[in-house]
């Protein structure tokens, strides 16, 4: 995590539902009594994440060029073994 200038960026995951790749690792999924989506689990942590971060949250939609270049990237790039199998 890093935060500066009033910018915070947190890179991380949490997994929902336990992976093939790492079947060690459960997901949020495998205590929870009913399943929760990405969206709802979003939603329940920015509330506390903010607060205890003392910061203001705003969605935002993504502009349609950002959003295009994000998608041409995911097919063009990440998407390649090439890219995510590399060391």
């Amino acid at each position: 995590q890093r935060r500066r200038r009033g910018a915070v960026l947190q890179h991380g995951a949490i997994l929902l539902n336990r992976s093939p790749a790492a079947p060690e690792l459960p997901g949020v999924n495998d205590f929870a009594d009913e399943p929760i989506t990405a969206e709802q689990l979003s939603a329940k942590l920015q509330p506390p994440l903010a607060e205890a971060l003392d910061l203001k949250l705003f969605t935002e939609p993504l502009r349609s060029q950002l959003r295009e270049t994000a998608q041409r990237l995911q097919h063009e790039k990440y998407s390649r073994p090439s890219w995510t199998e590399r060391r």
